[in-house]
């Protein structure tokens, strides 16, 4: 089971503490850096615990939820009763997407499986409109299906999703 962790943004100053508390507490990990790429995919050098060497960052505004793995991870989250003008945005989507478009939670749910494949990747979301798409429950990259999954879950008035190689159930905890 994937564990995402939750957090108010109120209990830390930002997310990288936030971070540092998951890997020290439920990793015992604590001498390790956490950096960016050019494209702002975080990553972190210096961890021994296989299970935390991947992570992946999302937050909204009020909670930060974190997920580490193995393997490539990405996760983004939205609220959803976010107020979102999507007209303009869904333009860039496949016709085949606009068309299961009806309504704001709609669209955070593929916003939210876009983002999250972005972040698997580590490429920005305007590239991703010329190589991303979604047929059918397919992950379609570069024309060719993409074989991740895009597990999907709601929390706390959130659509939350994480995109990996590997399917598995995800648990959302609070974490203090």
């Amino acid at each position: 089971m994937l564990k995402v962790f939750a957090a108010q943004k109120t209990e830390y100053p930002n997310s990288a503490a936030l971070v540092q508390r998951i890997l020290s507490k439920e990793y015992g990990e604590t001498n390790f850096c956490l950096l960016k790429t050019a494209n702002g995919k975080p990553y972190l050098t210096g961890i021994a615990n296989e299970n935390a060497r991947n992570v992946s960052i999302s937050h909204t505004n009020e909670w930060y939820f974190v997920a580490f793995s193995s393997e490539e991870i990405g996760i983004d989250a939205e609220p959803l009763d976010r107020t979102v003008d999507f007209s303009k945005i869904t333009r860039k989507f496949t016709e085949n997407e606009r068309s299961q478009i009806r309504s704001t939670e709609d669209f955070l749910r593929f916003w939210t499986m876009r983002e999250s494949v972005v972040k698997h990747l580590g490429i920005t979301i305007i590239e991703s409109f010329k190589r991303l798409s979604f047929d059918c429950g397919t992950t379609i990259l570069d024309g060719a299906p993409f074989p991740v999954s895009l597990l999907r879950s709601t929390w706390q008035g959130h659509s939350v999703c994480v995109c990996k190689s590997t399917a598995e159930e995800v648990s959302i905890v609070r974490i203090v």
